[in-house]
């Protein structure tokens, strides 16, 4: 797993493998445990491991300071429902990781991340890739278009800053969209999305769980192509 991380406004965001997520110790209820998520990343010099809160400031303007633009979860092991980690990790206490870790173990981390290499245009060509972007952007969920930029068979969209990134798409060869006069640019935020694959096309819209054509097109917008990638932008603040 590989995300953009913010520690705060002071520093840039930075990438890193995620090793290990968990939820922090506490009484938490049903509705609200998901918030109180940690992940264990290297620090922005890449020679610790530090804990980063996903969700900060939950009492106001909720900020996102890790974003998961890889979700492989090859060589993680799950300790229970609110507890994973990569393979060699699983002995730690998650909270206790960051402090506790053998010096052999930290060098695996950071051999481990110097040797994962991100791909900053990513073009989309199976279910994985779909998962990953679903993943960077919490399925298009509170999706704002920004900016739509068509040029020859080439049409790219921005969305807005939403949930600590911002998405870049672009859509190529025999490209459409539709964008209905009540789904104005303005106004319109998505509830959730769905981008998936028929005919040799990609179709993205803004329903949620839409596999067909038809139920694409009969969205409030739509796009599709040929071809289709995206970049993720950390944008926690």
């Amino acid at each position: 797993m590989l995300a953009w991380v913010t520690i705060d406004r002071q520093h840039k965001p930075y990438l890193s493998p995620i090793f290990a997520r968990a939820i922090h110790k506490g009484d938490w209820d049903e509705n609200s445990i998901g918030w109180h998520e940690f992940c264990v990343v290297l620090n922005e010099n890449k020679d610790q491991l530090i804990n980063v809160d996903v969700y900060q400031n939950l009492n106001k303007n909720i900020k996102v300071h890790v974003v998961t633009v890889e979700s492989d979860f090859k060589n993680w092991l799950p300790k229970d429902k609110y507890y994973d980690s990569i393979d060699f990790l699983a002995k730690y206490d998650p909270e206790e990781l960051s402090k506790k870790i053998s010096s052999q173990d930290l060098k695996k981390c950071i051999d481990y991340a110097n040797n994962s290499h991100y791909q900053e245009i990513h073009q989309i060509k199976n279910k994985n890739d779909v998962v990953d972007l679903m993943e960077a952007n919490f399925g298009f969920h509170d999706a704002h278009i920004d900016e739509i930029i068509t040029k020859d068979d080439k049409t790219k969209i921005l969305f807005e800053k939403s949930w600590g990134s911002q998405i870049e798409m672009t859509f190529e060869k025999y490209v459409s969209y539709r964008v209905e006069p009540y789904d104005t640019l303005a106004t319109d935020w998505w509830g959730d999305g769905s981008l998936f694959s028929k005919n040799g096309f990609w179709f993205l819209c803004n329903g949620e769980d839409v596999d067909t054509i038809n139920d694409a097109k009969n969205c409030g917008i739509y796009f599709s192509g040929k071809k289709v990638s995206y970049r993720v932008f950390p944008a926690c603040y």
